[in-house]
């Protein structure tokens, strides 16, 4: 499972929110670890950059809980993510809701970045519709503590994004993602 991961996209740092495959990339894909059920549930960060419309990987780092972390520099690796993320920076308060952390409306600048074949085709900005959530949050019209109230900001924000931000429903369809993206690397095909 990754921890976390970063994005610097028009010169500015950016937390990845969510990515539509769970991960953007995985350690296994680069061949760090083997492409097992044990290997697919690790701890792991990472930090990308957009240059040129590109994705590229800057370095990955391996949490072990009997190691000290093992981090791996990359420079710029093109990363063949197909996909939509989801990223934000100035996080100004932290809606948590049902426990998953940060809830994208928690950020100040939120954007949506389409990727195909890791080239940027889309950039969508999200912001006014973060900021319309918070607002209602803030005046009371609406409360993350209200069942109801928390389905309608979940329909909103469905509503709002391209990407499907679902995690995958299963080991076996995760595991495939997973040897998907380590043929691509292999390969050199960079095809979805």
């Amino acid at each position: 499972m990754n921890l976390e991961q970063q994005l610097n996209y028009l010169d500015c740092n950016f937390t990845v929110i969510s990515s539509e495959h769970e991960f953007i990339i995985h350690p296994s894909a680069l061949g760090i670890l083997p492409v097992s059920p044990e290997a697919a549930g690790c701890f792991f960060s990472a930090s990308f950059h957009v240059k040129d419309y590109n994705l590229y990987l800057l370095n990955l780092t391996l949490l072990d809980d009997n190691t000290s972390p093992k981090s791996f520099d990359y420079a710029d690796k093109l990363v063949p993510y197909h996909g939509a993320l989801l990223v934000g920076n100035t996080q100004l308060k932290d809606y948590v809701s049902k426990g998953y952390g940060a809830q994208c409306f928690s950020y100040k600048n939120v954007y949506e970045l389409i990727f195909e074949n890791g080239f940027l085709i889309t950039t969508i900005d999200h912001s006014k519709a973060m900021l319309r959530i918070r607002k209602n949050l803030e005046l009371g019209l609406r409360s993350l503590t209200k069942k109801r109230d928390e389905r309608c900001i979940t329909h909103f924000i469905r509503s709002t994004f391209i990407g499907h931000y679902k995690p995958f429903s299963s080991m076996k369809s995760r595991l495939r993602y997973i040897h998907k993206l380590k043929t691509d690397y292999q390969t050199g095909n960079m095809e979805p």
